[in-house]
């Protein structure tokens, strides 16, 4: 029988993932950074198990939000305690610098970022974008698919469209 999204055991998943992620000295001003962006599905439906957010949203309705449906009045994140790793990854990710100086106890080389995506790919069942950051966390040459999957974190294009773009880079 195939676990369902909510089990503990994808909940402790996600937390061996995050805990993955180097601590972070965070000084909290980072609200300004807290857009709408896609979220893997184990993430998207742990959060809408706990807070009832609906936070795996259209592309349509992430252009209408334009910031975090978990980001509170007060500027603070609503689910800081189960946060997706995008977000946890802010601020501890060469690449990824906070603006307002807060920095990890080490920085992620992004490598190790793609390898953290690909696991909360998988535990989620989306095996191709799993994949897709598996194979671009192994490639030296992993620079040339940083705008690729940034595109496909901001929604500005698919899952399917970045399997077929990576695919034509590692035929050349």
């Amino acid at each position: 029988m195939a676990e369902t999204m909510n089990t503990p055991s994808v909940r402790r998943q996600l937390a061996a993932v995050y805990a993955k992620v180097p601590a972070l000295d965070c000084i909290g001003k980072c609200a300004n950074t807290c857009t709408t962006f896609p979220v893997p599905r184990a993430e998207a439906r742990e959060i809408h198990r706990r807070t009832r957010v609906e936070i795996g949203l259209t592309p349509q309705r992430r252009a209408a939000l334009k910031t975090c449906p978990l980001l509170t009045p007060a500027g603070r994140c609503g689910a800081h305690d189960i946060r997706p790793l995008i977000c946890r990854l802010w601020g501890a990710t060469i690449g990824m610098v906070c603006e307002h100086g807060c920095r990890p106890a080490r920085w992620l080389r992004i490598t190790e970022t793609y390898a953290l995506m690909a696991e909360i790919y998988e535990i989620g069942g989306q095996h191709r974008l799993a994949d897709t950051y598996r194979r671009a966390s192994t490639r030296e040459d992993v620079e040339r698919f940083t705008p690729i999957l940034n595109a496909a974190a901001r929604g500005d294009i698919t899952a399917e469209q970045v399997e077929r773009i990576i695919r034509k880079m590692l035929s050349q």
